[in-house]
């Protein structure tokens, strides 16, 4: 009864909030390998991203959805830091992404983002966790939200990643 009552909760959160797509991404850059994305974002956007490694430090991330086009630069500082730069919806930004063991086989994950918004500053964050199925499939999930003139109520985000 408690599964089903927490998958309730969850699908209705889902379905109730909505905000820009990004996606829970650990820092961790693997050359030559990558990571593919499918979300739900808000419960009525769907976000399709994916990252790829071009050397052991340095990656390119991207997602598109519902709400717009994030295209970064990555920079692993370690395993458990990093550094973005790129464009959301072609407003610049800039953040930092970090990532935390929980448990076995779970991870923490977060990012910050500053972006420039007008004549200001908005901040983009973001707390989840991901659980690792297995070697390639991992299901993840946490909050996103936003603070600009006003801070919204931070929306659920849900999906799976492909390893490559």
């Amino acid at each position: 009864m408690r599964k089903v009552s927490l998958f309730c909760l969850v699908f209705a959160m889902l379905v109730l909030i909505s905000v820009p797509t990004y996606a829970l991404n650990t820092p961790m850059v693997t050359e030559g390998h990558g990571v593919i994305l499918g979300m739900f974002v808000g419960g009525n956007n769907i976000m399709l991203g994916g990252e790829f490694g071009f050397t052991p430090d340095i990656g390119f991330t991207g997602r598109v959805g519902a709400n717009g086009l994030k295209l970064a630069g990555k920079y692993e500082i370690n395993p458990s830091s990093g550094v973005l730069a790129g464009f959301y919806n072609s407003v610049p930004f800039v953040g930092v992404n970090g990532a935390a063991s929980l448990a076995n086989n779970v991870t923490g994950i977060y990012e910050l983002d500053v972006t420039m918004q007008g004549a200001g500053l908005g901040i983009i964050y973001e707390v989840g966790a991901r659980y690792k199925l297995s070697q390639l499939v991992d299901i993840r999930g946490g909050l996103i939200g936003s603070i600009n003139s006003s801070v919204g109520v931070p929306a659920v985000e849900l999906g799976l990643g492909y390893h490559f």
